[in-house]
């Protein structure tokens, strides 16, 4: 999320880079007035009785992955970025994705094709969405935000400059695709328990936005998805930070999954918000600011 020009799309692709995906890395430019999936997918088309694939390419991907599952085969990662996600409503256009963030779904998705009525989706394949915040997108639905993390990039310094030691080699460089297992194991949390601490902080936010007192207004829910992304993200971040503070992951991941979730307005939202401040260490000032 951030405002045009702060680097959301050209890091998605440089990610893509990175990690070697070539083609499959799939970069589709979100249109206006998408209201189904037919919009990004395709759809079967019964006079002709063929299936007419959408333009995005996202079907020839889709049935590539599908068919690697089927033979078994050790495949590279795969990531697709959706630029401009919110420009139509997510959950019209990309419903069927939608309930695959949850680790019970089957990952299968219908095609309507009778030929290849379904497809087999790889825990490999990972979404990316860049989104704006002004009246000329869709807001995003509590569902939405309750299966995502969102990394704000309005919060950058206006002199900020970059400078890449050996940069004009970059373009040069192909590195071997990361395999899909690798890409899995990475970022995948061997457990959900947090140190102590870590959890205090975590109980305290949560409870603080569940308070039920009618000064502090509508309570904000956190939900157990959304605990266990936070747990998961910092038992896999917080070591590779711990050097620089003990909180910083937890303060990366309150910022992505919990500040995203508050909405509203008035006094009894103000006096919310006070609470949360005096419950956050000085350290998690990504979050208090």
């Amino acid at each position: 999320s951030g405002l045009p020009g702060t680097g959301k799309t050209s890091l998605a692709k440089m990610l893509g880079n990175c990690l070697g995906l070539g083609n499959r890395f799939l970069n589709i430019p979100v249109a206006r007035g998408w209201t189904s999936s037919r919009d990004i997918l395709g759809f079967y088309n019964a006079l002709s009785q063929s299936f007419s694939p959408a333009a995005t390419g996202l079907y020839e991907l889709i049935e590539q992955l599908s068919s690697e599952i089927d033979g078994n085969k050790e495949a590279a990662a795969s990531i697709i970025l959706l630029d401009e996600f919110n420009l139509s409503q997510p959950e019209h256009y990309f419903s069927p994705f939608l309930e695959m963030a949850d680790p019970e779904s089957k990952r299968v998705l219908t095609t309507g094709n009778p030929d290849k009525a379904y497809f087999n989706i790889p825990d490999y394949l990972r979404f990316l969405g860049t989104i704006n915040q002004d009246e000329s997108v869709q807001s995003l639905t509590p569902r939405l935000l309750d299966r995502a993390a969102i990394i704000n990039f309005d919060d950058f310094e206006p002199n900020y400059e970059i400078s890449v030691v050996g940069s004009e080699n970059i373009l040069d460089v192909n590195p071997e695709a990361i395999s899909g297992r690798r890409f899995i194991d990475i970022f995948k949390a061997n457990s959900l328990e947090v140190p102590a601490d870590i959890e205090k902080v975590l109980q305290s936010v949560v409870m603080t936005l569940r308070d039920d007192r009618p000064e502090y207004g509508n309570p904000i829910i956190i939900s157990y998805r959304k605990i266990k992304a936070i747990r998961s993200y910092y038992n896999v971040a917080g070591p590779l930070m711990s050097m620089e503070s003990k909180y910083l992951g937890l303060d990366y991941a309150v910022c992505q999954h919990v500040i995203p979730l508050l909405n509203g307005y008035g006094q009894g939202l103000g006096k919310r918000l006070e609470a949360l401040i005096l419950n956050l260490p000085d350290e998690m000032d990504k979050s208090l600011r």
